[in-house]
């Protein structure tokens, strides 16, 4: 599992995400936090989901705010997992309101 936020105090899941991964043996979490400090326990920097290794038969759902999304789309066929076993939800402020 890859989580990313601006610091530590932002990962409004970051304890529900370590029990999950802690529930699946198989499981991993990697945070990382743009505004690190010291002891926060992720790496400094955006979410590089070429960091961790992928298993194979991966089915990935991305969830985040759309540059976000923009910004990993295609990361993850890069990486060899195919369209069909790609997901998302976006989540923030509808970018769209307020347009004509």
């Amino acid at each position: 599992m890859v989580d990313a936020d601006r610091g530590a105090a932002d990962h409004g899941h970051r304890e529900q995400l370590r029990r999950l991964v802690d529930a699946c043996p198989a499981a991993s979490l990697h945070l990382w936090c743009e505004e690190q400090r010291a002891g926060d326990g992720a790496a400094a920097g955006r979410a590089d989901i070429g960091v961790p290794d992928l298993p194979e038969m991966l089915a990935a759902h991305r969830y985040g705010p759309l540059p976000f999304m923009r910004a990993v789309r295609g990361d993850l066929p890069r990486l060899g997992v195919p369209a069909v076993d790609i997901h998302h939800d976006v989540s923030g402020p509808d970018l769209w309101l307020g347009q004509k």
